[in-house]
């Protein structure tokens, strides 16, 4: 999440610099002026729930003055921003005016959640992965002879299953209690 709004912030500010400056605060930069990763974390869970409300609610913020009419044109249609957008409505709920942090049984299923703010595929994937086939990924490499990747595709193998899984929880009051891979709209 913090990632998410970094990136925005980083968009708007290579667009509009002078009116992102007047919206944020110096504790802003020194929260959002490098990459949030894991070692950079509050430690402990609670200290992380409250770590991760403060970036929420810059983020709504954020999003809040971007929808202003003082918000120069175009700058809330941004991808960055769109994405922001799309990840504060899966990850925080406003709950008595206050926002927080989802639990998980109102988290949307991780195949389906937005985790990365940098690959526009993610959105697409999101919004309309069912006219996909999703029971591989072929992305051939012209590094070496083979056309081959290193390990590093590993942590994509899960994906696709449990899109499947989201899926078939989704038409389990149809009576469907299994699909096979690959799925596509026709199948479903």
């Amino acid at each position: 999440m913090g990632e998410t709004l970094r990136h925005a912030l980083n968009m708007l500010a290579e667009l509009a610099p002078c009116w992102l400056r007047e919206q944020i605060t110096p504790e802003w930069f020194d929260r959002y002026s490098r990459r949030v990763e894991e070692y950079r974390l509050p430690k402990g869970e609670e200290t992380r729930r409250s770590y991760a409300e403060l970036i929420g609610a810059d983020g709504r913020r954020l999003l809040q003055v971007l929808e202003s009419e003082t918000a120069p044109a175009g700058l809330r249609d941004l991808p960055a921003v769109e994405t922001l957008r799309k990840v504060w409505e899966q990850q925080y709920i406003l709950d008595e005016d206050r926002l927080r942090l989802r639990t998980a049984a109102e988290l949307c299923r991780a195949g389906l959640r937005m985790d990365t703010p940098y690959d526009p595929e993610v959105l697409i994937v999101t919004h309309i992965w069912l006219t996909f086939e999703i029971d591989h990924t072929v992305t051939p490499t012209p590094v070496n002879a083979l056309g081959l990747k290193g390990i590093g595709e590993a942590g994509t193998i899960a994906a696709p299953p449990a899109i499947v899984n989201a899926v078939v929880d989704a038409l389990a009051p149809f009576g469907i209690q299994h699909l096979d891979m690959p799925l596509s709209a026709e199948k479903v």
